[in-house]
C-alpha cells in the first residue's frame, strides 16, 4: 500500500469522468491519503458523488478542498451525499 500525504489536482480541468478514472487509479493502486484538493475544476454533485463512494473506503482523508466546483448543480444527488 504506498501512502499520499497530499495531492493537489487543482485548476486541472477535472470533471465527473475523471472522477471515476481518479477513483479506478485510488483503487487499483491501492492509495492511502492524507489530504486532496481539487478545488476550480468542472465537477459536479455526479463526480462529487463518484469520489465520495471511493474515499469512504479511505478513512485517512484528513482534509478535502472541493471549492470553486459546480457540485450543487443536482441538489437530489448532492442530498444524498
Amino acid at each position: 500500500m504506498s501512502t499520499l500525504e497530499t495531492l493537489n489536482l487543482s485548476h486541472t480541468k477535472l470533471n465527473n469522468d475523471s472522477m471515476e478514472d481518479f477513483c479506478q487509479m485510488f483503487k487499483n493502486q491501492n492509495m492511502r491519503l492524507g489530504e486532496l484538493d481539487i478545488h476550480s475544476n468542472s465537477i459536479t454533485s455526479e463526480g462529487f458523488y463518484k469520489l465520495m463512494v471511493c474515499l469512504k473506503t479511505n478513512n485517512k482523508v484528513r482534509k478535502l478542498n472541493i471549492s470553486k466546483n459546480n457540485i450543487a448543480t443536482d441538489l437530489k444527488v448532492f442530498k444524498m451525499v
